[in-house]
């Protein structure tokens, strides 16, 4: 999508890591607000390393992981990719309109 697009762009200037998501697993059968939202405008989901090896979610591995270095600097990339992004809306009119059509387009299907 247009947004994640321009995320990746920002990851890229930050010099955070993004791996494409296979496509497997673009569509999640979890639940969230995001979830929600995602029905009536566009968005994007952000998700980050915090740990050099899988770790299992909800588990105490992924607590303590959440909980390292490489989780608090990811996080903090994570943070300025977002604004960045933000940032991006705001001052190029286009990527709003895009973001829009392309959500438009993809709620058709």
């Amino acid at each position: 999508t247009p947004l994640a697009e321009a995320a990746k762009a920002n990851a890229a200037l930050v010099g955070l890591a993004v791996d494409d998501v296979p496509p497997e697993q673009q569509r999640s059968s979890a639940s969230t607000d995001l979830g929600n939202v995602s029905q009536v405008i566009p968005t994007f989901a952000v998700r980050f390393k915090v740990s050099e090896s899988p770790v299992a979610g909800h588990s105490t591995a992924m607590a303590e992981a959440a909980a390292s270095a490489l989780a608090h600097e990811n996080a903090i990339a994570v943070a300025k990719v977002l604004a960045l992004t933000a940032c991006d809306v705001l001052s190029q009119p286009g990527l709003l309109a895009r973001a829009r059509a392309d959500f438009k387009a993809r709620s058709r299907r």
